[in-house]
């Protein structure tokens, strides 16, 4: 069975762009998690509310397993990887990590609420992305990237390079004090109203 290269980490963190350029590099095929799902007819529904797919994860997984990738895909992104690509198809998972002063910027850019924006501020200052990323697939198979400053071909240069040289590093970025010591991510981050 072939293996994947996945690369995850919160929204607005460039998985898809990366993704593509990191297929584009190895000669292949790149796929959205969410188009994937589309193709294994694995799309709950749509909420309204969050302004997202519901994906059935648990099907997506066995759907995985048991159908076989198109032939050239080489690269999955998606915020759910480490929910629904199950471990033995995968060489190595990207976590993707960014500033949460530069994700705030890009969520009040896509017309996220104040909830959305809090949900996805906090669950990348504790790296939940990648904790759920070691926990499934292991340190060895992991790789954290922190993309704050760098552009789309510097990052996807660097996949390829552990990719090249099979070495992971994973930083445990944490950025818990950027939220609690900046008054606007702050009130964002640690809102409990929502």
């Amino acid at each position: 069975m072939m293996k994947v290269i996945c690369i995850t980490g919160s929204p607005a963190t460039g998985k898809k762009g990366i993704g593509m350029k990191v297929a584009h590099l190895l000669g292949c095929e790149h796929m959205s998690l969410l188009d994937l799902a589309g193709r294994l007819d694995a799309i709950l529904t749509y909420d309204e509310q969050s302004h997202e797919y519901v994906l059935d994860v648990d099907k997506l997984s066995l759907s995985l397993r048991s159908h076989a990738l198109p032939p050239d895909l080489c690269v999955i992104s998606g915020t759910l990887i480490p929910y629904a690509v199950p471990p033995d198809l995968t060489d190595l998972v990207v976590v993707l990590r960014a500033s949460p002063k530069v994700l705030y910027e890009r969520y009040i850019a896509r017309g996220y609420d104040r909830r959305k924006i809090s949900e996805n501020l906090i669950a990348e200052a504790l790296g939940v992305v990648l904790d759920e990323a070691m926990r499934r697939y292991g340190e060895d198979h992991v790789h954290e990237i922190d993309v704050t400053d760098l552009s789309p071909d510097d990052v996807a240069a660097e996949i390829s390079g552990v990719l090249e040289q099979g070495v992971t590093r994973v930083y445990r970025i944490d950025w818990l004090e950027e939220c609690s010591s900046d008054d606007l991510l702050r009130d964002v981050c640690f809102d409990t109203s929502t």
